[in-house]
């Protein structure tokens, strides 16, 4: 494979996935870890990647944006929890019961929907750690800036 196409293939597979390790792009691109490592560091040198160690692996992150995946679940969650506010201003009632049981009686779809969207995040938090502290990180440089001017 061209190194110009393994470049440009690195930086769609971290605009996909948000950051991955040296062993991920090896495999999911099918190359040489030489090749990798020769890419990445090209790409630090033009300023479109970092890299750095984080619990014994090298990290390698996009310099700018935030991961498609992350973008979709924020934008999810926004909609879900509309969704349900919205619901359980117009459908969703409680009765409470003699026996002292409240029942929920609506629609359960929203809270399922907002219950999945939420199991998603805790897999984020769990699995890529890196890209929601990487994030944090730009928000508060952005939020840094803003307070410059």
């Amino acid at each position: 494979m061209k190194y110009e196409i393994v470049k440009e293939r690195v930086v769609e597979y971290l605009k996909h996935n948000g950051s991955a390790n040296i062993s991920e792009l090896v495999k999911a691109l099918n190359c040489g870890r030489q090749t990798i490592y020769d890419v990445v560091s090209e790409l630090e040198q033009e300023g479109r990647v970092t890299s750095e160690l984080y619990r014994g692996k090298r990290i390698v992150k996009l310099v700018e944006g935030i991961p498609v995946y992350v973008t979709v679940l924020m934008i999810l969650s926004v909609f879900s929890v509309i969704w349900l506010v919205i619901s359980a201003y117009y459908e969703i009632f409680f009765v409470k019961l003699d026996s002292g049981v409240v029942v929920l009686i609506g629609n359960p779809l929203p809270l399922i929907i907002t219950s999945i969207i939420t199991g998603f995040w805790l897999a984020v938090f769990v699995l890529k750690p890196e890209d929601l502290e990487y994030i944090a990180y730009r928000l508060k440089r952005a939020s840094r800036n803003k307070r410059q001017f």
